[in-house]
């Protein structure tokens, strides 16, 4: 699903490439925290781990309900169905 939205925000030839940073950084962030967590390391660092992770799923929740809010076609319905099934 990162990969799907991230694909969007890809800058074109004729785009500057500033638009690429806000889609990727949740997928690094969940990217280290799940990297911290693998090796099961002491308590306080699983603390920091999940830290990290929550601050990539909450941009990625952000930036998909951004996505499904701007669909010029039902974006009520399907703003509705993502959030029913999240």
């Amino acid at each position: 699903m990162t990969l799907g939205y991230s694909l969007r925000f890809l800058p074109r030839p004729d785009e500057e490439a500033k638009d690429i940073d806000f889609p990727v950084s949740g997928s690094i962030c969940q990217i280290i925290g799940y990297t911290l967590m693998a090796p099961a390391l002491q308590f306080p660092a699983l603390i920091v781990a999940y830290a990290i992770n929550s601050v990539g799923l909450a941009l990625q929740d952000a930036q998909a309900n951004g996505f499904v809010a701007s669909v010029d076609d039902n974006a009520e319905t399907k703003m509705g169905i993502l959030h029913a099934v999240y």
